[in-house]
């Protein structure tokens, strides 16, 4: 059995190609198709295939693949007016598997609506990845 691979930081063509010369098992092309949509992350509004190749330094015939593969599964959806692509439904749907098996979520609920409700205000619970925060659950009174 294999032992688990460490997390690695990908954040570009350069940084595929080191990975992939320290781990043969590692997919790039994969690796590509979730760099794209890790840009709809960072900068949530439509993006032309060329912005993408140039911030990912990835050729724009690869990124034009890539990108109508992730529209077919309905992870991006496409404006054909302005010839840009911008996030789709299902790649809303990959966070939930995670955010419902967060076993923590279920133990802090009550005490979060509690403090929600003696604040009078918002109570959220999140994780970081990188400099972001990613928000699992919001309490109001």
């Amino acid at each position: 059995m294999r032992k688990p691979r460490p997390l690695v930081q990908v954040n570009d063509q350069q940084d595929l190609r080191r990975v992939r010369e320290e781990d043969p098992y590692f997919s790039g092309t994969l690796a590509k198709g979730l760099l794209i949509l890790r840009c709809f992350v960072a900068d949530p509004r439509a993006h032309a295939n060329s912005e993408l190749a140039e911030r990912l330094g990835l050729p724009r015939p690869t990124v034009s693949r890539l990108c109508g593969t992730l529209q077919a599964l309905g992870f991006l959806d496409h404006d054909e007016r302005l010839d840009r692509y911008f996030i789709g439904p299902a790649a809303v749907t990959l966070g939930y598997p995670y955010v419902i098996h967060t076993p923590m979520l279920g133990l802090i609920r009550p005490a979060m609506q509690a403090l929600a409700d003696r604040l009078e205000g918002a109570v959220s619970v999140g994780v970081t990845m990188d400099l972001a925060r990613i928000f699992h659950e919001r309490r109001t009174v």
